[in-house]
């Protein structure tokens, strides 16, 4: 790989956009959670390597008056998507229906407890990604 390749692909010129859609608005514990995963490519084609999914838990860590801080708490759940090797063509765009269960046991949200289901694109995590909320209820 020359240079200009590998400082493309280190600042993310070139990856396809990632986007989370149709997440379950809210969710029970021990339930699936369900969400489609949209991978883009841009105007070239492009070879997707590893695609992480995982929900954590997030606690609130700071609050003042005008901002409060949600900082990492906890792993609950989550899987490597398999698009190792695929590749997309400029301009093509892939959906992937994905389904995580939730632990039994899962806390609902709260005023100081929130969950956050995450997707990242590349190795460690390093490539495009995206998160959404979601509601844990009772």
């Amino acid at each position: 790989m020359n240079l200009v390749a590998q400082l493309r692909r280190v600042i993310g010129l070139g990856a396809p956009a990632l986007e989370l859609r149709d997440v379950s608005a809210s969710v029970r514990p021990g339930d699936e959670l369900r969400a489609t995963i949209q991978l883009a490519a841009g105007s070239r084609p492009v070879r997707l390597e590893h695609l992480e999914l995982r929900l954590d838990e997030e606690r609130l860590t700071y609050t003042t008056q005008a901002t409060h801080e949600f900082d990492f708490w906890q792993k609950v759940g989550g899987f490597s998507v398999p698009v190792a090797g695929r590749v997309l063509a400029a301009g093509e765009v892939l959906r992937l229906p994905v389904t995580l269960g939730l632990p039994p046991a899962l806390e609902p949200s709260a005023a100081h407890r929130r969950y956050r289901l995450s997707a990242r694109l590349g190795p460690l995590g390093l490539g495009p990604g995206d998160a959404v909320i979601v509601s844990v209820v009772a």
